[in-house]
């Protein structure tokens, strides 16, 4: 009788652990991938960052189901200041897009 209780309260639970289950947004472009498309950007682009390094690679939007993923690719300044970022966003489609720190 307890197995018989224990495989219904299973069968119960199950459906809702696969419900709640987020939704996870596999990155379509290697990190090397968007780095490079990131750099191709800034070139065509006449961004400055010979006084820059990049200093981090991020993938964001994993298990967001409402927004699109993207690689954001962030340039620091050698010298630390306020506002000394530009972050190139580049999405799974291809399309890039740039900002700057404040």
């Amino acid at each position: 009788m307890r197995k018989f209780i224990f495989l219904i309260a299973l069968l119960l639970a199950l459906p809702v652990s696969v419900a709640a289950a987020k939704t996870i947004n596999v990155p379509a472009l290697s990190a090397e991938q968007a780095i490079a498309i990131a750099k191709q950007y800034v070139q065509t682009n006449k961004i400055d960052v010979s006084h820059y390094f990049i200093a981090k690679a991020e993938y964001v939007g994993l298990y967001d189901e409402y927004h699109k993923p993207v690689w954001r690719i962030e340039w620091h300044l050698l010298a630390q200041v306020k506002g000394g970022q530009i972050f190139v966003l580049v999405y799974p489609d291809g399309n890039v897009s740039s900002t700057f720190g404040e």
